[in-house]
């Protein structure tokens, strides 16, 4: 497997178009419930606008959210969450790379 880029590590930062998966933030997800907390952290999202200035400025988009988090969350037109880019643990362009570090995660590997 290629090295997958962590915020943390290196000098590159995500953008437009970059898959990322992201972690807990106690600034930005206090409001959310547990099962938002956990679709945000167990899913892969893509990065679908960036916009400079914004205190969350990664728009990330995710498929097949469920109905709780789109009424929880979400307008129900709106298909994103905004991020920090603090939240954000990690990104690639290949979102089979990102699939493998889930995969990882959830069997302790």
């Amino acid at each position: 497997m290629k090295y997958i880029k962590t915020f943390e590590m290196n000098e590159y930062i995500p953008e437009v178009g970059d898959y990322v998966i992201c972690s807990y933030d106690n600034d930005q997800v206090s409001g959310y419930s547990i099962d938002e907390q956990n679709f945000i952290y167990d899913k892969i999202g893509k990065i679908s606008l960036i916009v400079n200035g914004e205190r969350f400025p990664y728009y990330v988009e995710y498929d097949n959210i469920p109905e709780n988090i789109i009424n929880g969350v979400l307008s129900n037109e709106v298909k994103y969450i905004q991020m920090h880019r603090r939240v954000i643990k990690y990104f690639s362009k290949d979102k089979n790379e990102l699939e493998m570090v889930l995969k990882a995660n959830k069997f302790n590997i």
